[in-house]
C-alpha cells in the first residue's frame, strides 16, 4: 500500500511539473512590464470598466508613466511569488500556478456572477480584479495602501501598518507573523470581541440608494461583524467549489488571514473620536482606543485559491491533517485573535 501512495505522490507532482513546462510562460520580462503591456487582453472579472470604480481606478493606474516596480518577493510575500506594484501603490500585480489560474477562471465562471456579487458585499477577501491569461497573473488591490488610507483618516497622519499574515494552528510551519500577533494581543491585554471603545462604520441605507453614508457601531457588534463577514466568506468558497473527476467536491484550503494594525499614541483621545466620526471605515476594518491609545485594525483574506486535491490530501495527512476542515479552522482563528482566553483558545495562548 506504502508504494501504491508514493507513485501517486510523485505521478502527481510529475504531471503538474509537466502541466507548468507545456503551459506556464518562460521566465521572460518582467511581470510588471509584460502584464502592462497586455491590459487590453487581461479577462475582465469586474465588468463594464468605464463605469466600474474599481475597474476604472485601475486602468487609470495602468496609464501613469512607468506603469509598476517590481517588489521584493521575499519581503513582500512569504512564498516567495512574483510581485509588482503599481507606481501609486494602488495595484499588486502577482505571478500565480497554473492550479490557481485554473481555480480562478472557475470562479470567473460561476453561474449567477456569484463572485462578483461577493466582492461587492462586506467580505474580508481580497478580490482578484484582472487575470492575465498570457502570464499567469492576477491583478488585486494593495490591501496594505487601502490600511495606510483609512490609517490618515482616522489618525489625520500616516502611521505605520505592522502587517501579520496569518494562518490557523493545525498548519505547523513555523509562522514568525503568526507568533508576533499573539504575543502582541495577549501583552497588550487586548480583547476585541469585549472591547467597549471598539467602533466601526456601516452603510446607511436609505430609500432608493445604496450605500449613502456610514453610521457608526460599537463595541462587541464591531468585531462581531468582522467574524460574520469571514464566516459568509468561508461560506462562498464552500459554495464555489468544483468537482473531480470522481465527483468529490474540491474544497479551497491553505488561505491566510493578514492582520494590520497601527497606533496612533500621540494623538488625543479628543481628536480620534472627531477623525472617526468624520472617516471612512471600511468593512474589514475596526477601531478602538483600548488602553487609552487611538488604534487601526483591519483584516483581510488571502490566497484562497488553492484546491484540495487528492495528492494534497495526502500531503496533508502526512503534515498532521494541515487543511482538514481548513475553513473551520480559520474561522476559529479569527475568533481566539478576539480572545485569546477564550476556552477554546488554548493551542494559540501556547504559541506566544
Amino acid at each position: 500500500m506504502a508504494h501504491w501512495i508514493g507513485f501517486l505522490v510523485v505521478f502527481h507532482f510529475l504531471g503538474v511539473a509537466g502541466y507548468r513546462a507545456k503551459l506556464d510562460p518562460p521566465p521572460g520580462p518582467p511581470i510588471c512590464a509584460s502584464v502592462s503591456g497586455e491590459l487590453s487582453e487581461l479577462v475582465r472579472v469586474q465588468p463594464k470598466p468605464e463605469t466600474n470604480a474599481l475597474s476604472s481606478g485601475l486602468f487609470r493606474s495602468f496609464r501613469m508613466p512607468n506603469v509598476c516596480i517590481a517588489l521584493d518577493g521575499g519581503g513582500a510575500s512569504r512564498s516567495g511569488a512574483t510581485l509588482a506594484m503599481t507606481v501609486d501603490e494602488e495595484w499588486v500585480l502577482k505571478k500565480i500556478k497554473y492550479e490557481e489560474r485554473i481555480s480562478l477562471l472557475g470562479l470567473m465562471n460561476l453561474g449567477g456572477n456569484k463572485y462578483r456579487q461577493r466582492m461587492r458585499q462586506e467580505t474580508l477577501m481580497v478580490p482578484n480584479v484582472f487575470l492575465s491569461l498570457k502570464y499567469n497573473a492576477v491583478i488585486m488591490p494593495n490591501f496594505i495602501h487601502e490600511a495606510e488610507a483609512v490609517s490618515r483618516s482616522v489618525f489625520s497622519t500616516n502611521a505605520h501598518i505592522d502587517k501579520y499574515d496569518v494562518k490557523p494552528a493545525q498548519v505547523r510551519r513555523k509562522s514568525e507573523e503568526r507568533g508576533a500577533l499573539l504575543t502582541r494581543m495577549n501583552s497588550s491585554n487586548w480583547r476585541p470581541v469585549s472591547d467597549n471603545t471598539l467602533k466601526c462604520k456601516v452603510p446607511e441605507m436609505r430609500q432608493g440608494e445604496h450605500g449613502s453614508g456610514q453610521s457608526l457601531q460599537h463595541g462587541g457588534e464591531c468585531w462581531a461583524r468582522l467574524v460574520t463577514s469571514l464566516k459568509y466568506d468561508i461560506l462562498a468558497l464552500h459554495d464555489w467549489r468544483s468537482i473531480d473527476v470522481f465527483g468529490v467536491p474540491l474544497d479551497f484550503v491553505d488561505y491566510s488571514l493578514v492582520f494590520m494594525i497601527a497606533h496612533a499614541p500621540n494623538l488625543s483621545l479628543e481628536s480620534f473620536e472627531v477623525n472617526v466620526e468624520k472617516g471612512i471605515i471600511p468593512a474589514n476594518c475596526v477601531v478602538s482606543a483600548h488602553a487609552g491609545i487611538p488604534t487601526l485594525l483591519c483584516v483581510r483574506l488571502l490566497d484562497y485559491l488553492m484546491q484540495f486535491t487528492a495528492a494534497r490530501k495526502l500531503e496533508s495527512l502526512v503534515k498532521h491533517d494541515k487543511w482538514l476542515n481548513y475553513g473551520a479552522a480559520t474561522q476559529e482563528l479569527l475568533d481566539c485573535v478576539g480572545d485569546l482566553r477564550a476556552p477554546n483558545c488554548s493551542q494559540y495562548l501556547n504559541l506566544v
